[in-house]
């Protein structure tokens, strides 16, 4: 297959965060004056995992046929400290993908008898030099074209239908290609997404070439500074949300509501305000959400920049430090009859393979590992050392 390698930058205007950006107009530019250095570039456990395994699904399909038998995890870095994702919990995401993606090859080969062309991690262009990116995977062959995002989320589920980063990515390609498509599919692999893993909506040049239009108007009023802030869905990722006026207008909105009225305790209120309030509780606990991780950065930059409060270690639990078969292996240098530690097929939790062991013996073995908590701001009250001190003294001794 072919490759085309590109570096996971993104531009201001990405496809990756269309959704925002010609949603919200005005948002660029907002996070511009925020970020006049540019955005900092912080990763969680969710977006440094979702990457680990992007890589190892593009390793399957441009490196020598994958092992399907060998059971390994991947692993990645985060905060200097490396992590371990273990086979069972990456592959599917990635069998799934590149399984699809074989299956779409030979479907494209039968029916025009040519031999489709694969990119993978393919950089695009599309309005330069404001809109650009890479594209996880695609496949043409005739006049047909492929556009393939992997995702591996579990708690948001992608559709594919209008879906305004894919229609960028498909956008881009078919202007390198000169419109020469006309059946244009437009594809999400999620593993998570049990009900339908392989999402696939079917468009064409000319939607596409109206997309591209648009593009280029909101691209044009963004960069005049006219764009409009508002809020919505695609709020849910953008790095100005907590300092954004349009996101405390419209959390604020609730409450000056007719319908929704005062506070009241919960038993004085009507079943109207009652409803009222669940419909509107998730918009209003993201934003505080927003706003927290906000004054927690603060924090964590100028111990004292949050009067009252502190940073402090989270709460973390335990978790197994090595593989099932690493840990297996190493029961049974033991002695421990290896087939009471199963709830087929996977290795019981290291509560129940503590009380088949033994507690002392379980212990000495060091096979689990309490990996250090989320930072979390706190009141100063709180008995949790801050965790500077913590830094200091070291999570290891």
């Amino acid at each position: 297959m072919a490759s085309t390698h590109a570096k996971r930058a993104h531009a201001e205007y990405a496809p990756s965060s269309a959704d925002r950006w010609s949603a919200c107009v005005g948002s660029t530019q907002l996070i511009r004056e925020i970020y006049p250095k540019g955005v900092p570039n912080t990763q969680s456990h969710a977006t440094a995992s979702g990457t680990a395994i992007h890589e190892e699904a593009e390793r399957w399909l441009t490196g020598p046929p994958a092992d399907k038998a060998t059971k390994y995890g991947i692993t990645y870095k985060l905060d200097g400290e490396e992590h371990r994702i273990d086979y069972q919990d990456w592959v599917g995401h990635v069998e799934g993908y590149y399984d699809k993606i074989q299956e779409i090859v030979e479907e494209l080969r039968f029916f025009t008898g040519e031999e489709p062309v694969v990119v993978v991690e393919g950089k695009i262009k599309v309005i330069d030099p404001h809109c650009w990116g890479s594209v996880d995977c695609y496949i043409y062959a005739g006049n047909t074209l492929y556009v393939i995002d992997l995702k591996t989320g579990r708690g948001h589920i992608v559709s594919a239908e209008q879906n305004r980063q894919f229609m960028t990515y498909a956008a881009g390609i078919c202007i390198e290609h000169k419109w020469t498509f006309d059946e244009i599919h437009l594809c999400r692999f999620q593993a998570p997404d049990e009900e339908n893993p392989f999402d696939d909506w079917v468009t064409d040049k000319v939607t596409l070439q109206s997309w591209v239009t648009n593009l280029r108007q909101i691209i044009k009023t963004s960069e005049a500074g006219k764009g409009e802030l508002t809020s919505g869905d695609h709020c849910l990722w953008c790095p100005a949300k907590s300092q954004c006026p349009k996101q405390h207008e419209t959390a604020m909105s609730v409450f000056d509501d007719q319908e929704a009225g005062t506070l009241a305790p919960v038993q004085a209120m009507t079943l109207e305000q009652q409803m009222f309030l669940v419909e509107h509780a998730t918009q209003i606990i993201d934003y505080i959400r927003a706003v927290t991780d906000n004054m927690l950065q603060l924090a964590l930059e100028n111990p004292d920049a949050v009067p009252g409060y502190k940073v402090v270690e989270g709460r973390s639990m335990r978790r197994w430090n090595r593989s099932e078969a690493d840990i297996a292996a190493a029961l049974a240098l033991e002695g421990i009859d290896t087939s009471q530690l199963y709830e087929e097929p996977k290795l019981k939790s290291f509560t129940k393979v503590e009380k088949v062991v033994g507690k002392k013996q379980f212990a000495a073995l060091d096979l689990v590992e309490k990996p250090p908590g989320k930072p979390t701001l706190v009141p100063v009250s709180d008995k949790r050392p801050t965790l500077a001190s913590l830094t200091m003294d070291g999570f290891n001794d």
